[in-house]
């Protein structure tokens, strides 16, 4: 059973757009930081599947879907099924560490190339 709430999409970086999960919503079901399956019902009973980010902002998450979830400043439901969570995956760069398995293979190329065409 998804859970379920209403929210005020807003323009968001990019082709995206944002909405802000209420509190009472964020403490009650206990959502994380990451992505859940869901999607978002608009007025007019529209219905479309997405990937639904939450990202930590203040004292709740900002989602984000794509910009043709809906127009910006339209009231929507935004539905997601709790037990899809995958977590969000930051890694810091310095922490990357790439290492070859030996040197890198030189290749010999021909200092001339031969073609088999017929002189005429």
């Amino acid at each position: 059973m998804p859970l379920r709430f209403l929210t005020r999409l807003r323009k968001g970086a990019g082709h995206y757009n944002v909405f802000y999960v209420p509190r009472y919503v964020k403490e009650f079901y206990g959502l994380r930081t990451g992505s859940y399956k869901g999607g978002v019902t608009l007025k007019d009973g529209t219905t479309a599947g997405y990937r639904i980010s939450l990202s930590p902002h203040r004292n709740t998450f900002r989602g984000r879907v794509p910009e043709s979830a809906g127009f910006p400043g339209s009231i929507v439901e935004v539905w997601m099924y709790p037990h899809t969570w995958m977590q969000s995956i930051n890694i810091p760069i310095q922490s990357l560490e790439i290492r070859s398995e030996g040197p890198i293979p030189s290749f010999a190329y021909p200092d001339t190339f031969r073609t088999n065409y017929r002189q005429r």
